[in-house]
């Protein structure tokens, strides 16, 4: 979806570019199929996947709080 909504132009690149790193971050933080180690269930790699959903989380509401008004509340009014 990160690659539809950069061919488009419809939100910032820089959004683009965070929901793609977050999504395959959140793959590899998917994977965890070692007992021990970074790949553990609650390993390194997990922990640096939620890190990277709360990025993008952040990154979410900073693009919408920042969204232009689209002309409802004024036309209502």
């Amino acid at each position: 979806m990160a690659v539809a909504i950069a061919a488009r132009r419809a939100l910032p690149r820089w959004y683009a570019l965070i929901s793609l790193t977050a999504a395959v971050v959140c793959a590899l933080g998917g994977i965890a199929v070692k007992q021990t180690g970074s790949l553990a269930p609650l390993g390194g790699l997990t922990e640096i996947a939620f890190i990277g959903l709360l990025v993008w989380i952040v990154a979410s509401v900073v693009l919408l709080w920042r969204a232009p008004d689209s002309g409802l509340a004024a036309g209502a009014a």
